[in-house]
């Protein structure tokens, strides 16, 4: 699987997890992507 694929896929599972955690009040808010290439994490 090519590793753009992976960061996807990761991404979207971190998404709903997030999702289901709020949904049982362990997190609020919306969830939100905090890994942008242009961010500085060396990608």
């Amino acid at each position: 699987m090519a590793e753009t694929q992976v960061n996807e896929n990761y991404t979207k599972t971190v998404i709903e997890m997030d999702r289901f955690l709020a949904s049982l009040g362990y997190l609020k808010g919306e969830p939100r992507s905090q890994n942008k290439p242009d961010e500085g994490d060396g990608k």
